[in-house]
């Protein structure tokens, strides 16, 4: 509406953001009042630093688990800077809105997936997480090997070409298992790192 029928230009929705994020603020800063916690408990910054370095070089599996979250992550950010031009290496135009809406949807697939895995008992979240790891390996590696396997072809105006469609697909994995991902290192940080590190 703001683009298109006000003629405000493709930025105008995000500058409303803005706005609407400043009076959200302002609301909350007027009527919520802060939650210090346990004044007991309060320890300087370099206190705690000690305290969580002292977690981490104690037990392994913080250090892993610490790994794991930064290296996933690390795609994950990778992914949101690269997606739109791997999908339009020469400035073709694709249905932008669309596809970010797929990868959402595949995200929320992955995160109902999460919450029947995580109340079950048999299932350690360890076990299945390693195959989340290992198929978000295989799904990133679809855009790849697709520039090396499938002759470039032309897409129809505002559509997309048989390679960038089995790249949507990669992608689209790639993003159920984020969603599996975030709930499920939560509980295995809930399981591990201990509340004062």
């Amino acid at each position: 509406m703001l683009v298109d029928s006000l003629n405000l230009g493709p930025v105008s929705p995000f500058d409303v953001a803005a706005i609407i994020l400043a009076i959200g603020m302002a609301i909350i800063i007027s009527s919520w009042s802060d939650n210090y916690g346990d004044p007991s408990n309060n320890k300087d910054l370099l206190t705690q630093f000690r305290g969580a370095a002292v977690a981490i070089a104690s037990d392994e599996k913080i250090a892993l688990l610490g790994a794991i979250q930064s290296l996933f992550e690390g795609s994950m950010y990778t992914f949101v800077f690269l997606w739109s031009p791997a999908l339009s290496p020469n400035d073709e135009e694709i249905p932008h809105g669309f596809i970010f809406a797929t990868f959402m949807l595949a995200s929320l697939s992955g995160s109902s997936i999460a919450a029947r895995l995580l109340p079950r008992n048999t299932v350690k979240v360890e076990s299945y997480m390693q195959i989340v790891f290992l198929v978000s390996s295989a799904a990133l590696l679809i855009p790849i090997l697709t520039n090396f396997l499938i002759t470039p072809s032309k897409a129809k105006e505002g559509g997309i070409t048989f390679a960038g469609c089995l790249q949507v697909l990669g992608l689209c994995v790639f993003k159920a298992c984020v969603g599996i991902f975030w709930p499920s290192i939560m509980k295995m940080r809930s399981q591990y790192i201990p509340e004062e590190a």
